[in-house]
């Protein structure tokens, strides 16, 4: 299994709208590509920071999302509430564990 890691910051104020557009959006989008396996989207609402964690099924399913556009279009849906400068990085998923309610 494949993550990929998108780190950015959100403007002043714009945590709750990211959170919105990512549930209402980006989520229905990526439970539809193959290969998705889930996500987590996690917010320091101190320093505007985010982190969206992608899991994927294999390293050519995710790249084949992104190929497709599917990525750069979720990005450009939340590009206005957003400073300059993601990073996009890319781990094997080496250990994943789920509490009892589940995940």
């Amino acid at each position: 299994m494949r993550a990929r890691v998108t780190t950015v910051t959100a403007k002043a104020g714009m945590i709750d709208e990211f959170i919105k557009i990512y549930t209402e959006s980006t989520v229905p989008v990526a439970l539809q590509q193959d290969g998705f396996e889930g996500a987590l989207l996690l917010v320091d609402r101190e320093t505007n920071k985010t982190i969206v964690i992608s899991m994927w099924e294999s390293e050519e399913k995710m790249k084949a999302g992104e190929a497709s556009g599917y990525y750069q279009e979720q990005i450009r849906k939340r590009s206005h509430l957003l400073e300059e400068g993601s990073v996009r990085e890319y781990f094997d998923i080496g250990a994943r564990a789920w509490g009892p309610a589940g995940g």
